[in-house]
């Protein structure tokens, strides 16, 4: 199933980019320092995985939430 998932995933991304390079659209604007981007999205993915870790490990706060 797992396999399945990643298929449709995979299939996705190439469909939609696909699109966009058929649509012709611009590449992404080269000033863009790509150390920047990195740190960004692993702050991100890092405070998505906390956030989750709270909300698993403490369940009086989602029925507070709720």
């Amino acid at each position: 199933m797992t396999a399945l998932v990643a298929m449709d995933k995979l299939l996705f991304w190439l469909g939609l980019g696909a699109a966009q390079k058929g649509a012709g659209s611009k590449e992404v604007n080269a000033s863009r320092h790509w150390v920047v981007s990195l740190v960004v999205g692993i702050l991100i993915a890092v405070s998505i995985g906390v956030g989750a870790f709270l909300l698993v490990s403490q369940p009086t706060m989602m029925s507070a939430l709720t």
